[in-house]
């Protein structure tokens, strides 16, 4: 982000630091879900791999119309 504001003059209005699809939490044994995209598979099992939006990515979604 540093590079783009600096290097390539883009203006940063914020970051968001959560991501928008949960897998970071399913490479060890968290069985906690993270992200606002809900993605079909276990820490060892990848199952069928659907994505399902969770309530946080229509409210995010709303947030971001509004403004």
């Amino acid at each position: 982000m540093m590079d783009a504001i600096e290097i390539d003059g883009c203006e940063v209005l914020g970051y968001l630091g959560w991501g928008l699809i949960d897998l970071p939490s399913s490479k060890g044994d968290m069985e906690k879900r993270y992200g606002m995209v809900y993605v079909n598979r276990g820490n060892h099992d990848l199952r069928d791999m659907k994505r399902v939006p969770k309530k946080s990515f229509f409210w995010f979604k709303e947030f971001l119309r509004d403004r």
